[in-house]
């Protein structure tokens, strides 16, 4: 157990920068021109805007619940409904990704005995 111990606490050493990060969520809906390749090497996409792309919706969550929304609004100045849609659905996952990543190092630190 002291090995698994020794591994949390230097992940939990090396997470400076992550407690900063994880005090605010932001998401973006973009569009624009994009360019993809897929690395095989780290099973990943790499995809790139272009340098103009609009911004459709953003929002911005705070660790103290405070919460900024900017939703896209069409021709008629009415809710674009599909972009809020979309944009809606990204925020969700985004915040489903998020507290998974919380629990799991809650749940690390946790059986390491921290």
């Amino acid at each position: 157990m002291s090995e698994l111990k020794e591994m949390v606490q230097k992940l939990l050493k090396g997470l400076d920068g992550f407690v900063t990060n994880v005090s605010t969520l932001s998401v973006h809906t973009l569009t624009g021109q994009v360019s993809a390749t897929y690395d095989s090497a780290k099973l990943t996409w790499n995809i790139v805007p272009d340098k103009s792309p609009t911004v459709k919706a953003s929002t911005t969550i705070k660790f103290d619940g405070d919460l900024f929304t900017v939703v896209p609004v069409a021709a008629d100045g009415k809710p674009d409904a599909d972009w809020a849609e979309v944009h809606k659905s990204a925020v969700a996952m985004a915040i489903e990704a998020r507290t998974a990543m919380i629990q799991a190092l809650f749940g690390l630190a946790s059986k390491a005995g921290l």
